[in-house]
This record gives structure tokens, sequence and C-alpha cells, in this order.
């Protein structure tokens, strides 16, 4: 295999952050609000359903609520704020007890403004701290047996644009195997096709394409864009989850878990096959 390539090797994260030894994977999209964090959660209930212990991990969450305990309501550091993907992670994967102090290593840097990691880190003046990133990776190398890690929007939004370095940089110093959550419409050929080519082009492995919010009733262009996502791309396409709203509080629902299930049972059995 080859070696994963990043962006900037000067840049901070480039020194600090270091390939996770264990099991897992890394979950990024096709853009924006695709559901990689319903993706993740069904994963994560899936691995446990497999009897395993899943740790998770989303390092940059943007978009963050300032904690309702917090004095003056203003935010002026990470754990001042509410990672509320993380918490549904978090609950998906069984991490219940103590979640508060597990929050570090759950979601280890926090901004509050809904908007790209670069611009959340340039408009509350506080750089990214690669070093909570690098201690939630060896928080959880001796505590899980399969780590999932998901990114921030999608392979190519900017953490750094001086240095330059994007999530899909990050993720090649993780070095885990990559899942790619798409959509269900027309277009998303197009997306993740996209995506699939900058994921290569970083030499990082594809797991394959999970495709996320199939309609109930999808008209024709969008069933066959999505269907087709696995020949076009030559990535397969390993599960096509309904669109299922559902309340944050209740769980994940069991359907989008047991869809799950399959995806979850190869991925492990690939990754402990001997090599």
């Amino acid at each position: 295999m080859n070696k994963a390539t990043t962006g900037n090797k000067r840049y901070p994260a480039s020194e600090i952050i270091k390939r996770y030894r264990g099991v897992g994977l890394f979950i990024t999209g096709t853009g924006t609000d695709i559901g990689k964090t319903t993706i993740t959660a069904a994963l994560a209930a899936a691995f446990r359903q497999l009897g395993l212990v899943v740790g998770v991990c989303k390092p940059i969450n943007t978009g963050c609520p300032v904690r309702p305990d917090h004095a003056g309501g203003q935010a002026t550091g990470n754990d001042d704020l509410i990672a509320s993907d993380a918490t549904i992670l978090a609950r998906a994967a069984g991490l219940t007890n103590n979640l508060d102090s597990l929050l570090p290593v759950l979601s280890p840097i926090r901004y509050c403004v809904p908007v790209s990691p670069h611009l959340a880190a340039r408009m509350e003046r506080r750089k990214p701290d690669w070093r909570r990133v690098a201690a939630a990776l060896e928080y959880w190398q001796s505590r899980c047996d399969i780590l999932l890690v998901e990114g921030a929007g999608g392979w190519k939004v900017p953490i750094d644009t001086a240095a330059p370095f994007a999530i899909g940089d990050m993720a090649a110093k993780i070095g885990l195997p990559v899942l790619i959550v798409a959509g269900c419409y027309v277009g998303t050929i197009n997306h993740t096709w996209l995506t699939v080519q900058a994921v290569r082009q970083s030499r990082v492995p594809i797991f394959g394409i999970v495709a996320n919010r199939r309609p109930a009733t999808p008209d024709f262009g969008a069933m066959t864009s999505t269907d087709s996502l696995g020949k076009v791309t030559g990535v397969p396409l390993l599960a096509t989850l309904p669109d299922t709203p559902f309340d944050d509080k209740d769980g994940i629902p069991s359907a989008l878990v047991q869809t799950m299930l399959p995806v979850a049972r190869k991925y492990w059995k690939q990754a402990k096959r001997p090599r």
C-alpha cells in the first residue's frame, strides 16, 4: 500500500498527530449535512451488536452551543462548548457513563460558529489544539476494539487555508480506511466520484460507500444515480439507508442499525483477517 500523503508537512498537525495503530474507520461525506453522524452512530451500534467495544471521536466540531452552566454564556475554549454530534455517537457506542469526562476524547476541538473549521478558528481567534486530538487518539488506542472517527463536512473542507491543511490531510495522518457517506439524489454520482478521487489522491484506502436518506418514493433519476455509484466509482456500495427522521434523545432507529450490521460484520472480518 502506498504511504498516505498529507498537506503541508510543516503544519503543526503533521508533527503532532500520529497514525492510529488499532482497527478503525474514518467516516467522511460528499458534503455537509449528508448524514455522517447518523451513519457513524448506526455503525457504532452495529459493532456493539457484534460484541465489540466501540470508541468514537469527532476531532473537530463546529456549531457547538455554549454549555448552559457556563458563566456569562461566552465560550473561551473547547470545554466551554457542548459537542452535540459527539454525544449522539457516544450514546450509540454505549458510552453513557461519565459522558462529561469523556468529551475531550469524543470531541477534542470545538467551535461555536457553524462554519468551516478554518473560518471558525479565525472568527473565534483560536487555532486548533492538535495535542488534544493526539491525546484522544492515544486514549482510544488501548480502550476499544474498533475506533470510528467522523470528519467534519467533506474531504476537502479546510482547517487552515494558509498551510494548506484540510480534513482529508488530518484523515491521512490518522491513517484509517475511509467510509464515504453519499446522498440519494440526482447529482450524487458527480459528488461521490469527486470525493473518491480526492481520497485516492491522498493514498488512503477506501472501504466503501454508504448511500443515505433514500426517499420512500425516489424518482427515477435519484434511484438510478444512487444504484450506479459502485459501478461508476469502482468502490463498492455497501448499503442504502432510508430517509428516517429521528429524535436524538431516542437514539438511532433500530432499522438503520440493522441495515448497517452487514457492513460492520464485513469490515470486522476484513480487518481481523491475517495479513
